[in-house]
Protein backbone atom coordinates (compact mmCIF):
# COMPACT_ATOMS: atom_id res chain seq x y z
CA UNK A 1 0.00 0.00 0.00
CA UNK A 2 1.34 3.45 -0.97
CA UNK A 3 1.48 5.98 1.87
CA UNK A 4 -0.03 9.45 1.27
CA UNK A 5 2.62 12.01 0.28
CA UNK A 6 1.97 14.17 3.33
CA UNK A 7 2.54 11.26 5.73
CA UNK A 8 5.92 10.52 4.24
CA UNK A 9 6.76 14.22 4.41
CA UNK A 10 5.93 14.45 8.12
CA UNK A 11 8.06 11.42 8.84
CA UNK A 12 11.07 12.82 7.06
CA UNK A 13 13.98 13.36 9.42
CA UNK A 14 15.32 16.18 7.26
CA UNK A 15 12.13 18.21 7.64
CA UNK A 16 11.97 17.54 11.37
CA UNK A 17 15.52 18.81 11.75
CA UNK A 18 14.33 22.18 10.44
CA UNK A 19 11.29 22.34 12.72
CA UNK A 20 12.88 24.49 15.50
CA UNK A 21 14.21 26.96 12.95
CA UNK A 22 10.86 27.19 11.17
CA UNK A 23 9.13 27.75 14.52
CA UNK A 24 11.37 30.67 15.47
CA UNK A 25 11.09 32.22 12.00
CA UNK A 26 7.29 32.00 12.18
CA UNK A 27 7.22 33.60 15.64
CA UNK A 28 9.57 36.37 14.54
CA UNK A 29 7.52 37.20 11.44
CA UNK A 30 4.27 37.19 13.42
CA UNK A 31 5.73 39.46 16.12
CA UNK A 32 7.08 41.90 13.53
CA UNK A 33 3.73 42.04 11.72
CA UNK A 34 1.88 42.65 14.99
CA UNK A 35 4.31 45.39 16.02
CA UNK A 36 4.06 47.30 12.75
CA UNK A 37 0.28 47.01 12.72
CA UNK A 38 0.15 48.51 16.21
CA UNK A 39 2.45 51.36 15.14
CA UNK A 40 0.50 52.10 11.98
CA UNK A 41 -2.88 51.86 13.70
CA UNK A 42 -1.85 54.06 16.64
CA UNK A 43 -3.57 57.48 16.61
CA UNK A 44 -0.27 58.98 17.77
CA UNK A 45 1.79 57.51 14.93
CA UNK A 46 3.36 60.30 12.90
CA UNK A 47 3.35 58.02 9.84
CA UNK A 48 -0.47 58.13 9.76
CA UNK A 49 -0.76 61.88 10.23
CA UNK A 50 -1.29 64.36 7.45
CA UNK A 51 0.67 67.51 6.84
CA UNK A 52 -1.87 69.66 8.68
CA UNK A 53 -2.24 67.40 11.71
CA UNK A 54 -0.79 68.24 15.11
CA UNK A 55 0.91 65.93 17.58
CA UNK A 56 0.11 67.71 20.84
CA UNK A 57 -1.69 70.69 22.34
CA UNK A 58 0.20 72.34 25.20
CA UNK A 59 -1.84 74.19 27.81
CA UNK A 60 0.72 76.48 29.39
CA UNK A 61 0.72 76.65 33.18
CA UNK A 62 -1.28 79.56 34.51
CA UNK A 63 -2.34 79.10 38.13
CA UNK A 64 -4.93 77.37 40.25
CA UNK A 65 -7.42 77.90 43.07
CA UNK A 66 -8.61 75.66 45.86
CA UNK A 67 -11.76 74.80 43.89
CA UNK A 68 -10.27 74.28 40.43
CA UNK A 69 -8.69 76.13 37.51
CA UNK A 70 -9.20 79.91 37.66
CA UNK A 71 -11.22 81.60 34.89
CA UNK A 72 -8.20 82.58 32.78
CA UNK A 73 -6.95 78.98 32.79
CA UNK A 74 -10.43 77.64 32.00
CA UNK A 75 -10.30 79.71 28.80
CA UNK A 76 -7.10 77.89 27.84
CA UNK A 77 -8.61 74.51 28.61
CA UNK A 78 -11.78 75.25 26.65
CA UNK A 79 -9.71 76.17 23.61
CA UNK A 80 -7.68 72.97 24.00
CA UNK A 81 -10.88 70.89 24.03
CA UNK A 82 -12.20 72.76 21.00
CA UNK A 83 -9.04 72.01 18.99
CA UNK A 84 -8.88 68.42 20.28
CA UNK A 85 -12.47 67.72 19.21
CA UNK A 86 -11.84 69.17 15.74
CA UNK A 87 -8.95 66.80 14.98
CA UNK A 88 -8.74 63.23 13.76
CA UNK A 89 -6.57 61.47 14.74
CA UNK A 90 -6.69 63.02 18.19
CA UNK A 91 -3.59 64.83 19.43
CA UNK A 92 -2.31 64.63 22.98
CA UNK A 93 -3.20 67.46 25.33
CA UNK A 94 -0.32 68.27 27.67
CA UNK A 95 -1.20 70.00 30.92
CA UNK A 96 1.57 71.84 32.69
CA UNK A 97 2.78 72.91 36.07
CA UNK A 98 3.43 71.76 39.59
CA UNK A 99 2.42 75.14 40.92
CA UNK A 100 4.05 78.56 41.29
CA UNK A 101 6.71 80.07 43.58
CA UNK A 102 4.35 82.96 44.25
CA UNK A 103 1.79 81.14 46.42
CA UNK A 104 1.20 77.70 47.94
CA UNK A 105 -0.57 75.01 45.96
CA UNK A 106 -3.99 73.91 47.27
CA UNK A 107 -4.28 70.65 49.20
CA UNK A 108 -6.75 67.83 48.73
CA UNK A 109 -8.94 66.44 51.53
CA UNK A 110 -6.10 64.15 52.66
CA UNK A 111 -3.54 66.95 52.82
CA UNK A 112 -1.69 66.15 49.60
CA UNK A 113 -0.57 68.94 47.29
CA UNK A 114 -2.65 69.29 44.13
CA UNK A 115 -0.51 69.96 41.09
CA UNK A 116 -1.85 72.35 38.50
CA UNK A 117 -1.23 69.80 35.75
CA UNK A 118 -3.40 67.18 37.46
CA UNK A 119 -6.11 69.73 38.31
CA UNK A 120 -6.29 70.72 34.65
CA UNK A 121 -6.15 67.09 33.50
CA UNK A 122 -9.15 66.33 35.71
CA UNK A 123 -11.03 69.26 34.18
CA UNK A 124 -10.29 67.93 30.68
CA UNK A 125 -11.52 64.44 31.56
CA UNK A 126 -14.72 65.92 32.99
CA UNK A 127 -15.20 67.70 29.67
CA UNK A 128 -14.88 64.65 27.47
CA UNK A 129 -11.18 64.21 26.77
CA UNK A 130 -9.99 60.60 26.80
CA UNK A 131 -7.54 60.16 29.72
CA UNK A 132 -5.21 58.24 27.41
CA UNK A 133 -4.86 61.40 25.31
CA UNK A 134 -3.64 63.50 28.27
CA UNK A 135 -0.02 63.89 29.34
CA UNK A 136 0.83 65.73 32.56
CA UNK A 137 3.99 67.75 33.11
CA UNK A 138 4.10 68.29 36.87
CA UNK A 139 7.63 69.59 37.42
CA UNK A 140 7.57 73.21 36.22
CA UNK A 141 6.96 76.28 38.34
CA UNK A 142 7.24 79.08 35.76
CA UNK A 143 7.39 79.73 32.01
CA UNK A 144 10.96 78.65 31.22
CA UNK A 145 10.37 75.48 33.21
CA UNK A 146 7.14 74.94 31.24
CA UNK A 147 9.10 74.86 28.00
CA UNK A 148 12.07 72.85 29.29
CA UNK A 149 10.18 70.15 31.14
CA UNK A 150 7.55 69.56 28.48
CA UNK A 151 10.32 69.04 25.94
CA UNK A 152 12.49 66.89 28.22
CA UNK A 153 9.66 64.74 29.59
CA UNK A 154 7.33 64.39 26.62
CA UNK A 155 7.91 65.92 23.21
CA UNK A 156 11.53 64.84 22.63
CA UNK A 157 10.82 61.37 24.02
CA UNK A 158 7.65 60.76 21.99
CA UNK A 159 8.75 62.65 18.86
CA UNK A 160 5.86 65.09 19.17
CA UNK A 161 7.15 67.78 16.84
CA UNK A 162 4.01 69.60 15.66
CA UNK A 163 2.70 71.53 18.63
CA UNK A 164 0.02 74.07 19.47
CA UNK A 165 0.67 76.22 22.55
CA UNK A 166 -2.32 77.88 24.21
CA UNK A 167 -2.11 80.90 26.50
CA UNK A 168 -3.91 84.14 27.36
CA UNK A 169 -2.98 87.12 25.24
CA UNK A 170 -1.36 88.96 28.16
CA UNK A 171 1.12 86.13 28.74
CA UNK A 172 1.63 85.05 25.13
CA UNK A 173 4.52 87.36 24.11
CA UNK A 174 6.82 86.06 26.88
CA UNK A 175 5.54 82.52 26.46
CA UNK A 176 6.29 82.61 22.72
CA UNK A 177 9.75 84.10 23.22
CA UNK A 178 10.65 81.38 25.73
CA UNK A 179 9.14 78.44 23.85
CA UNK A 180 10.60 79.53 20.50
CA UNK A 181 14.08 79.55 21.98
CA UNK A 182 13.82 76.41 24.11
CA UNK A 183 12.41 74.38 21.22
CA UNK A 184 15.06 75.64 18.78
CA UNK A 185 18.20 74.70 20.72
CA UNK A 186 19.73 71.25 20.13
CA UNK A 187 20.19 68.60 22.75
CA UNK A 188 23.61 67.00 23.19
CA UNK A 189 22.40 63.86 21.42
CA UNK A 190 20.67 65.28 18.37
CA UNK A 191 19.21 68.38 16.77
CA UNK A 192 15.95 69.97 17.91
CA UNK A 193 13.83 67.44 16.00
CA UNK A 194 12.41 69.99 13.56
CA UNK A 195 9.77 71.43 15.86
CA UNK A 196 6.86 73.42 14.45
CA UNK A 197 5.07 75.56 17.04
CA UNK A 198 1.76 77.32 16.56
CA UNK A 199 0.50 79.75 19.19
CA UNK A 200 -3.17 80.28 20.01
CA UNK A 201 -4.17 83.18 22.27
CA UNK A 202 -7.37 83.33 24.27
CA UNK A 203 -9.04 86.21 26.10
CA UNK A 204 -7.88 87.71 29.37
CA UNK A 205 -9.98 85.91 31.96
CA UNK A 206 -8.79 88.49 34.53
CA UNK A 207 -10.54 91.43 36.11
CA UNK A 208 -9.35 94.82 34.87
CA UNK A 209 -7.31 95.64 37.98
CA UNK A 210 -5.47 92.31 37.91
CA UNK A 211 -4.91 92.55 34.15
CA UNK A 212 -3.40 96.03 34.42
CA UNK A 213 -0.86 94.94 37.04
CA UNK A 214 -0.03 91.71 35.25
CA UNK A 215 0.57 93.49 31.96
CA UNK A 216 3.03 95.79 33.74
CA UNK A 217 4.84 92.76 35.14
CA UNK A 218 4.95 91.07 31.74
CA UNK A 219 6.28 94.22 30.09
CA UNK A 220 9.22 94.31 32.50
CA UNK A 221 9.97 90.59 32.16
CA UNK A 222 9.67 90.12 28.39
CA UNK A 223 12.99 91.77 27.35
CA UNK A 224 14.88 89.21 29.44
CA UNK A 225 13.83 86.46 27.03
CA UNK A 226 13.85 88.07 23.59
CA UNK A 227 16.13 86.54 20.89
CA UNK A 228 19.06 88.92 21.47
CA UNK A 229 18.85 88.95 25.25
CA UNK A 230 21.82 87.78 27.35
CA UNK A 231 19.72 84.79 28.42
CA UNK A 232 19.03 83.69 24.85
CA UNK A 233 22.68 84.10 23.88
CA UNK A 234 23.76 82.03 26.88
CA UNK A 235 21.31 79.18 26.29
CA UNK A 236 22.60 77.37 23.19
CA UNK A 237 21.77 73.75 24.10
CA UNK A 238 19.46 71.89 26.44
CA UNK A 239 22.48 71.29 28.68
CA UNK A 240 22.96 75.05 28.94
CA UNK A 241 19.31 75.43 29.85
CA UNK A 242 19.50 72.67 32.46
CA UNK A 243 22.53 74.32 34.04
CA UNK A 244 20.81 77.72 34.09
CA UNK A 245 17.55 76.35 35.54
CA UNK A 246 19.21 74.53 38.41
CA UNK A 247 21.92 77.03 39.23
CA UNK A 248 20.43 80.46 38.50
CA UNK A 249 16.64 80.21 38.33
CA UNK A 250 15.45 80.56 41.91
CA UNK A 251 12.32 78.55 41.21
CA UNK A 252 14.55 75.44 41.01
CA UNK A 253 18.13 76.25 42.10
CA UNK A 254 18.94 75.09 45.62
CA UNK A 255 20.35 78.50 46.47
CA UNK A 256 16.71 79.59 46.82
CA UNK A 257 16.73 77.79 50.17
CA UNK A 258 19.17 80.40 51.50
CA UNK A 259 17.07 83.31 50.27
CA UNK A 260 13.90 85.02 51.42
CA UNK A 261 10.93 84.27 49.18
CA UNK A 262 9.92 87.17 46.94
CA UNK A 263 6.79 88.96 48.09
CA UNK A 264 4.16 89.48 45.40
CA UNK A 265 1.28 91.91 45.23
CA UNK A 266 -1.89 90.05 46.35
CA UNK A 267 -3.76 91.45 43.36
CA UNK A 268 -1.13 90.19 40.89
CA UNK A 269 -1.16 86.84 42.68
CA UNK A 270 -4.69 86.30 41.35
CA UNK A 271 -3.15 85.81 37.91
CA UNK A 272 -1.04 82.85 39.17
Amino acid sequence: MVKPWWRSLLSSKQILNFTPMLFFITVALFSAALFYRQVLDSPKSRSTRGRDDIDAIIVAGGGQTATGPPPHVVLRLEKAVQIYNSRSPKPYIITQGRGTPHKPSPLDDRGFEIHESSMNAKWLIEHGVDPSDILEESASLETVGNAYFVRALHTDVLSLYRLVVINNFWHMPRCKAVFDHVFSVPSDRADNGGYTLEYVSVDSGLTSDVLELRLEREKKSLPNFLPNSPWAKKIKTLRDLHRWLFSENTAYASKRLTMKREAIDPTVAKSY
